[in-house]
């Protein structure tokens, strides 16, 4: 309880808080407010505090306190947190700025517009489509633990778009489905009581939606009910790849066009009212800024590991070079015994080394391997590649190494 310590009382912390109301101002500023500090307060009690004894003026959103309810997302110091989990004793004695969640525009204060995120979960039917219909004396559709486990990690889904502030897919190109939509129509397809997973891919497996996804994988990160949004992501590329070629096997007919169908959607759902479209005017777009990648670890190592992809790609050109002049063995021998040559090779292999080791702890993400109902250790599958990994480099170099020697 917090009055069984003393010594926190008397203490103030700062709140920054970012401000926006279009009805007296076009840009945005932040309001500093001093407020007290107990152990036991989260960010949100802060701000209810604020809200009920400072500033009724304040707007943003929350409901049940508990984490369940995904409405108080916000940014607070540059992270997408739930604000009722959010403890002040983790930040004091240091000021804490709460911002609306990125990527989504500001209707007032800390309250984003989030009709594009909901308009995307009617676009991939994120609901049960029965594989069978049943009348009620027919009984229940019947689960076994083990078809359960499959989904309900992401069945956990709360709905706080903080994986959507996360994204910067999402952030840069506004079409993109997003994280949680995609994680909740893979819940769905993996259900085994659900047939609508047909009706799904033509949204899911679209270029706006799973395809568009780079594997940065920051959605995952700030999950706060370890959803795992982009493994679902990931998962739900190997089963489009798997359709497509049994598509190619077994034909079946060609589906309608698939964005058309998210953007009919979409767009006869955002211009249901004038009103809406008045407001939506008025919102505030925070602008993107050009060091968006260095915001953020995730996002610094998933530049990295792009940037790794372009020199090899440089580096196999150089190579190309190098064999034409395997004919000239004096000006073979000199180019690959010259100091710039030999150091380009190290760099190579530290690249093609740090991409390898990166994709190989991300493949348990795609490998879901089961046992019964029980999920097999990431950790495992990843070692499984590493072993595949080191024999395949031992067996190539081997061959490699004999055949200089012959």
């Amino acid at each position: 309880m917090a009055g069984s310590d003393p010594d926190q009382y008397g203490k103030n912390i700062a709140l920054e808080v970012f401000r926006y109301q279009p009805d007296e101002e076009d840009e945005p500023r932040f309001d500093r407010y001093e407020v007290p500090y107990r152990k036991d307060w989260v960010v949100l009690d802060a701000l209810n505090h604020i809200k009920d004894e400072m500033d009724g003026t304040l707007s943003y959103r929350w409901s049940c306190r508990m984490g369940v309810c995904g409405s108080c997302g916000m940014m607070v110091n540059g992270e997408a947190k739930l604000t009722c989990a959010t403890f002040l004793r983790d930040y004091y004695p240091e000021p804490i700025r709460i911002q609306p969640l990125d990527n989504f525009p500001v209707v007032r204060d800390l309250v984003i517009n989030m009709d594009d995120f909901l308009h995307k979960l009617g676009a991939v039917q994120a609901w049960m489509i029965p594989k069978e219909e049943r009348s009620v004396s027919e009984g229940e559709y019947r689960q076994s633990p083990a078809e359960l486990a499959r989904y309900k990690d992401f069945s956990m889904c709360i709905n706080c778009m903080l994986c959507y502030s996360a994204c910067p897919v999402y952030g840069r190109d506004q079409s993109f489905i997003g994280p949680a939509a995609i994680a909740l129509a893979q819940r769905y397809n993996l259900d085994s009581r659900d047939g609508g997973a047909g009706d799904r891919a033509e949204v899911i497996f679209s270029h706006e939606g799973i395809w568009d996804c780079t594997f940065v994988g920051d959605c995952t990160r700030v999950c706060p009910k370890d959803v795992d949004p982009a493994g679902a992501i990931q998962q739900a590329k190997v089963d489009a790849t798997k359709d497509l070629f049994l598509s190619v096997l077994v034909p079946h007919g060609t589906k309608e066009t698939v964005s058309d169908k998210l953007s009919t959607e979409t767009s006869k759902q955002r211009d249901m009212s004038n009103q809406s479209a008045a407001l939506k005017s008025k919102e505030y777009v925070r602008p993107i800024p050009v060091t968006w990648w260095l915001k953020r670890k995730t996002y610094f190592l998933f530049m990295v590991r792009e940037l790794t992809s372009l020199f090899v790609g440089g580096y196999a050109l150089f190579l190309l070079v190098l064999l034409s002049q395997a004919n000239n063995a004096d000006a073979f021998a000199a180019m690959l015994n010259s100091p710039w040559s030999v150091g380009l090779h190290l760099v190579a292999l530290l690249m093609v080394l740090y991409h390898s080791i990166t994709w190989i702890n991300l493949t348990p993400k795609v490998m879901v391997l089961w046992r019964g109902e029980d999920r097999v250790d990431p950790r495992w599958i990843a070692a499984g590649n590493y072993v595949a990994w080191v024999s395949l480099s031992i067996l190539i170099f081997g061959i490699c190494w004999k055949i200089a020697g012959t």
